[in-house]
């Protein structure tokens, strides 16, 4: 699949880690990929969507939304859009989506929790989030000299809700009032 996405599209991709088995995107489905960037994974979902489908890509960086609508022009690829705005206030109307994809831009926010409830008021009931996210911790245990030392370290995590038509395991951690699939 990864063949038929722009190539423009994969040379500057930044995301952080694969998350469409747990989205299960279906065809006919509406999705929105906040911080879109050049489009890569809205190329991605959109043929997952199918003829029947739409994705919207939503980034606030205008020369990344230019290349993104080129790109998608290009190949003649019409169902998906790319709007312009901030992921804590997404252009989308309430309840108007299946799916909200995001990869290692939910980081960036300064407003973490503006931007899941962001993504909670565009979901449709029965609507589910995928999204990688990158955290940065201040501290690092060293084993080579037994202590704390205050080196950053990273870790990526998935964080996804799994859509009802697949079983949830018993010990999914709970994020609000959805269970959610967290995978490092």
């Amino acid at each position: 699949m990864l063949d038929r996405i722009p190539a423009g599209a994969t040379e500057s991709f930044a995301g952080v880690g694969y998350f469409f088995d747990l989205a299960d995107i279906s065809r006919g489905e509406t999705v929105v990929e906040l911080g879109s960037g050049s489009g890569m994974d809205a190329f991605y979902a959109a043929q997952l969507t199918g003829a029947s489908g739409r994705v919207v890509g939503v980034d606030f960086t205008v020369e990344q939304l230019t290349k993104a609508r080129q790109l998608a022009a290009g190949i003649g690829l019409t169902r998906v859009e790319f709007r312009e705005g901030h992921i804590e206030h997404l252009p989308a109307t309430d309840a108007s989506v299946d799916c909200v994809i995001s990869n290692g831009v939910i980081n960036l926010s300064p407003d973490k929790e503006r931007v899941f409830a962001e993504a909670a008021r565009v979901l449709r009931p029965g609507g589910r989030p995928a999204a990688w996210r990158t955290d940065r911790s201040a501290a690092l245990i060293d084993p080579s000299v037994g202590a704390t030392t205050p080196r950053p370290v990273t870790t990526t995590r998935l964080i996804a809700a799994p859509p009802p038509r697949r079983p949830v395991p018993a010990a999914a951690p709970r994020s609000g009032s959805r269970r959610s699939h967290c995978r490092r």
